[in-house]
């Protein structure tokens, strides 16, 4: 779940922003659902972060309970501050990076904000030929200057930093590897733009993903990479097109959506 955007509704007055998550789940029982729903993502050691007056409620100790019932390993952390302050953000970072938690620090950099501030689009037809027209609008140097920026904001915090992306976030995170330093790791969902840009070399490990029938990247391309980096990991997954990661799209293919996702963690679990 993260909160990306967030403004002013009205000057020097209160901020609003928006959430968006994935999936929520809500109604009696629902908490004790948590551990076999995070068990099925792959994890195995959880953070919970809170403070010490929500850790005394007994909503508390339902998650904690689930989590522990579903063979997970838990890891508290119960010092937020309700105003944070420097030394309480340093002091939950170091407590994230010793805790070896099965999850990540993310961010993502908004790099169509350069055409047009606050941009937010769908899966529709009109939507994806919006974003296409946004897209003409920027360099693959800006956009790469973008991706630089948000790893040098991870970097501060001492943890290694990987980078993921999906079409044009495929690309972006090639070209991560192989132009900006201090990326440990990186994942490409079929990214147009590697083939193109096959011959440069990356500085850390890669792993690619590409659907077999994706008409918009067909097989000459996967075949540029693999003959100018034999040994980097490129994964064809069988029945699957473009987008086949994206549950909101007509091209969703859980199969290999799971396959693809589990091979990702296992390779950042190894690297980061």
């Amino acid at each position: 779940m993260s909160c990306p955007h967030l403004y002013a509704l009205e000057a020097g007055l209160e901020h609003a922003f928006t959430v968006d998550a994935s999936r929520v789940t809500f109604g009696r029982g629902s908490l004790g659902e948590v551990g076999d729903r995070v068990r099925a993502l792959g994890a195995s050691r959880v953070a919970l972060f809170t403070d010490g007056r929500l850790r005394a409620l007994p909503w508390f100790a339902e998650v904690d309970a689930a989590l522990r019932g579903a063979g997970l390993d838990v890891a508290v952390f119960d010092e937020v501050a309700i105003e944070p302050t420097d030394a309480s953000l340093d002091l939950a970072v170091r407590f994230a990076r010793d805790a070896r938690a099965d999850g990540y620090v993310s961010l993502a950099p908004a790099i169509f904000d350069r055409v047009e501030p606050g941009f937010e689009t769908g899966y529709a037809p009109a939507d994806i030929e919006r974003g296409r027209a946004v897209r003409m609008k920027l360099s693959m140097e800006q956009m790469v200057m973008d991706v630089k920026a948000a790893v040098q904001e991870l970097s501060k915090t001492g943890l290694k930093v990987g980078v993921v992306g999906y079409c044009l976030g495929g690309t972006m995170a090639w070209l991560a590897a192989t132009r900006i330093p201090g990326v440990a790791a990186a994942v490409g969902y079929y990214g147009g733009g590697i083939g193109d840009t096959a011959s440069e070399q990356p500085k850390c490990p890669v792993m690619l993903h590409f659907g077999e029938t994706d008409a918009s990247i067909p097989p000459e391309h996967w075949d540029k990479v693999r003959a100018a980096h034999p040994k980097l990991p490129v994964h064809i997954y069988a029945g699957a097109g473009h987008g086949f990661s994206c549950d909101e799209r007509g091209s969703f293919h859980k199969p290999s959506a799971d396959l693809a996702r589990q091979r990702t963690l296992g390779f950042f679990q190894a690297l980061l």
